[in-house]
């Protein structure tokens, strides 16, 4: 159990890797350490939205069936890089990875190395509480299970998306008080870890969850330590970690901390991207792809986040067409999202079906309760 899902993880992690070494092949900032950590995140959003195109197109969705458009990306990626001889790991001087020695440097204070070390083992002790509390129960909330773990515990057992049912019933929405019109990345997810499982098991199966909290706090620390240096930027991770709320979330299958992670993500890439690193822009584009497909939510970010790349790149844009490219860098990965949008539409299912959406809601709550006069609704 534990092999399959580390596999599981393994895979959409290397997948984004291997996209991230290529977008930021000419790329000479950033660490190792931190490429890691964008990687996970970004991958585990192309793989859902490939299922769900799977899911679309009817095709089962087995471990085969979804595996091998990723095989056949990992195949692609690793020609591209080997062909082109693009670096791995870039040659550049990785601050993560000379943490340990500031302890024995001789040009730091006793004191000082006492808070490198108390650092270091909360904020370790810290992460491994978190995966450990993962592996100590199943999902918990209810809200989590409803929304989000039982559509994939369905999608699992029928191989498929439930589109051959009644609009009002897609995606299992008879089965559990889901609502229709919500993203499907963290469902999907589930079901990835699930089809390597072999069965959906109510603790493996959010083991990913974890996992997007370590990728944030990796790519916080490497954010931090260019603006304030190795100790202040432990300090903030240490605070971080201290909030209940975040090992709530971490050890829960919400959909909010990783709609944290993407939009944290597609910010510092956005501010990589204006500090003319302008790789970073399609990645920005990407974060904030995902996050849409994450939660509905989303969009009261990405719609301000695109206007301020639109009103930046827009800037002295007739004197440079490079930025004009770059503005098409962060729009183009939305294209990804149309089939989602088009479906939900077309079904009236949210986002310009809403009113459908309601109607149903209403019809269906007065039918209950003029069958039932024994509740609530007939008490006054």
């Amino acid at each position: 159990m534990m092999l399959s899902t580390a596999i599981a993880i393994f895979l959409p992690t290397l997948l984004g890797f291997l996209i991230i070494t290529i977008i930021l092949r000419n790329d000479k900032e950033t660490f190792f350490g931190e490429r890691i950590g964008l990687s996970f995140p970004l991958g585990a959003g192309i793989l859902t939205l490939q299922i769900f195109l799977l899911g679309l197109m009817r095709i089962p969705l087995t471990l085969f069936n979804s595996l091998m458009p990723v095989f056949f990306e990992l195949m692609l990626l690793s020609f591209w890089i080997w062909k082109n001889k693009i670096v791995l790991i870039p040659s550049i001087s990785d601050p993560g990875l000379s943490l340990f020695l500031e302890i024995k440097s001789p040009r730091n204070h006793g004191l000082k190395k006492c808070l490198f070390a108390l650092l270091i083992i909360w904020i370790i002790a810290k992460l491994v509480s978190v995966f450990i509390l993962t592996g100590l129960r199943p999902i918990f909330a209810w809200d989590a299970w409803a929304n989000w773990s039982a559509g994939a515990k369905i999608f699992f057992y029928s191989k498929s998306l439930l589109l051959d049912a009644p609009a009002l019933e897609f995606f299992g929405g008879n089965a559990v008080d889901r609502i229709l019109y919500y993203p499907l990345h963290n469902t999907l997810l589930q079901l990835w870890m699930s089809l390597w499982m072999g069965k959906f098991d109510d603790v493996f199966v959010k083991f990913f969850s974890p996992v997007y909290c370590l990728s944030m706090i990796i790519c916080l620390y490497y954010i931090a330590i260019r603006e304030i240096g190795k100790l202040y930027a432990l300090a903030l991770l240490a605070i971080f970690l201290s909030s209940p709320l975040l090992s709530y979330h971490s050890i829960e299958m919400y959909s909010d901390q990783m709609l944290g992670v993407y939009l944290l993500f597609a910010s510092l890439s956005f501010l990589k991207a204006i500090r003319q690193n302008l790789s970073f822009c399609i990645l920005a584009g990407a974060y904030a792809t995902i996050a849409v497909f994450t939660k509905n939510e989303a969009l009261f970010f990405v719609l301000p986040f695109l206007l301020s790349a639109i009103v930046y790149f827009r800037h002295d844009l007739n004197k440079s067409r490079g930025k004009y490219v770059n503005l098409i860098s962060i729009l183009a990965p939305f294209l990804a999202l149309l089939p989602w949008f088009l479906f939900k539409v077309h079904y009236g299912l949210g986002f310009l079906g809403q009113s459908r959406w309601l109607r149903w809601s209403h019809e269906l709550y007065f039918e209950y309760y003029a069958h039932s006069p024994d509740t609530s609704l007939w008490s006054f």
